[in-house]
């Protein structure tokens, strides 16, 4: 029961009462005057205390009835007209009481809107008593203020009234909106916010609540999610992790740009930078946490390192590849010569294989000035599944040497603008690695498909793949695991998608 509601009940107790010891005067002085004539202006020994006790009780009503901080009126009901008010419903509404005992609501303007009097009459008329009712309220000057209303019908001189407290919450709903209002925008903001952010208790890692991001990036539902932990989804790629996060959040209560691995529901890695903050929330400790998925941006670095070393290298390359080349084409030739002249007949041998080095030399420097950076591309119009199948008995020939095949997997894709000699290139230098990799019997699979808007093109062997460490670096200029390899190959594939 609220306070207003428990006023409303001490003044109607307390003039019911007043009622009652009315009542009783009145029955005890008819019982004196058929008893007894009183003499003048004397009063009776039963007057005296009865008088004494109706004045204590009139005190006490008016009171708890002027004296209370919240509005309190007592109208007819029918009519609404006043016929008393306290002093703060007058310095509310800005009434004098002269100007309200005896005028109606309407009259006044009072109530705002009509409509809210009309249902409190019908509740009233109903059940005799409210409890709570919101309306508003017009005051002297034009403003409205909204009161909460507690009040009761009473009789008085056979006439049905309403006394009535009302308290002002004006301000206090006015802090309820802006407090609603913030809670919407913060879960508006917390459920648009492009990275991840979740809240979860601190002791077991249990999920509150996560935010779409979260959703969308770990390809997790909220109801996979909401009421498990961490762990038990698979959230993180090392269990431990979570653990060290628990000590270092409970001694420094927030951290920042710590980079920890995820899993998505696929079990596909992703690496994410964390930002932490511990809160309270009824009571119990929990974490506030958004995560940056860094792993393309991470990818994206490794991939400008590499095409930064790969500039050096093409610069390097167009800068002394032709000064190299031609005094090597010059000994060749004077190599050939004397191969030819029977006085060194016997060092035959000797001369084919310094011929064979410097070709071989000679195409390091072919790939080497691959990289040149401001090489000259020739693009036609051309279909990348064309290239591929006039490429086809080469890739043949050279699998059939190693006891290996090449199958083709081309689905249908538009032409593309293409350089045709470095798209072959491409693809040489591609499936050479792939037979290099493999053992006899061995199949490599040169694929196209669209992806999307995308023309992929995918060769793919079964080789024994290659470590994560060594991923991380491919393409690296000179960079090679063969005895015999320049560590070019890939090098080239690089620098020609670059261009």
């Amino acid at each position: 029961m609220s306070e207003s509601h428990l006023e409303v009940e001490e003044i109607k107790s307390e003039l019911l009462r007043l009622r009652q010891r009315v009542a009783q005067l009145e029955a005890q002085n008819q019982q004196l005057l058929a008893a007894n004539t009183i003499k003048g202006d004397q009063k009776t020994p039963i007057e005296q205390p009865a008088e004494k006790d109706l004045h204590q009780s009139e005190e006490r009503f008016a009171k708890a009835f002027y004296c209370n901080p919240d509005l309190m009126s007592i109208t007819t009901l029918k009519e609404g007209r006043y016929v008393a008010v306290n002093d703060a419903f007058i310095k509310l509404t800005g009434y004098e009481r002269h100007e309200t005992i005896g005028r109606t609501v309407q009259e006044l303007n009072i109530w705002a809107e009509t409509s809210q009097r009309e249902a409190l009459i019908r509740q009233l008329t109903k059940f005799e008593r409210v409890q709570g009712f919101e309306y508003n309220l017009g005051t002297k000057s034009g403003e409205i203020r909204k009161l909460s209303l507690s009040g009761e019908v009473v009789d008085i001189d056979g006439k049905a009234h309403l006394i009535s407290v009302s308290r002002d919450i004006t301000e206090s709903q006015r802090m309820v909106e802006q407090i609603r209002f913030s809670e919407e925008m913060l879960s508006l903001a917390f459920n648009v916010c492009p990275f991840i952010m979740t809240i979860s208790t601190v002791e077991e890692g249990r999920y509150l609540k996560v935010n779409n991001a979260f959703c969308a990036i770990t390809g997790r539902t909220q109801e996979e999610v909401i009421g498990r932990t961490s762990i038990e989804i698979g959230f993180w790629k090392d269990p431990a992790d979570r653990s060290i996060l628990k000590q270092q959040i409970i001694m420094e209560r927030s951290l920042r740009d710590l980079e920890f691995c995820f899993c998505k529901k696929n079990g596909e890695e992703r690496l994410g930078r964390y930002f932490m903050e511990l809160i309270e929330i009824l009571g119990e400790p929990c974490l506030l946490t958004v995560i940056i998925d860094i792993t393309d941006l991470r990818q994206m670095e490794i991939e400008m390192n590499r095409l930064d070393r790969l500039n050096v290298v093409g610069e390097m390359a167009a800068s002394i590849g032709h000064e190299i080349r031609n005094p090597m084409t010059t000994v060749r030739g004077f190599l050939q010569l004397l191969r030819e002249n029977e006085d060194y007949s016997r060092d035959y041998d000797h001369f084919d294989l310094m011929i064979e080095e410097l070709d071989r030399a000679n195409s390091i420097i072919t790939e080497f000035l691959s990289l040149a950076k401001n090489k000259i591309v020739e693009l036609e119009k051309d279909n990348l599944n064309a290239v591929i199948s006039k490429l086809l008995p080469l890739l043949h020939a050279k699998a059939m040497i190693r006891d290996q095949s090449v199958a083709l997997e081309l689905e249908k894709i538009p032409d593309l603008l293409l350089d045709k000699k470095e798209i072959r290139q491409l693809i040489l230098n591609l499936v050479n690695n792939g037979l290099e990799s493999m053992s006899a019997g061995g199949v490599v699979v040169i694929k196209t498909f669209m992806d999307n808007d995308n023309v992929i093109l995918a060769v793919q062997d079964q080789g024994g793949g290659i470590d994560q460490e060594m991923l991380e670096k491919i393409g690296t200029p000179f960079l090679t695991t063969k005895e015999q390899g320049s560590g070019l190959g890939l090098a080239v594939c690089y620098r020609i998608t670059a261009r």
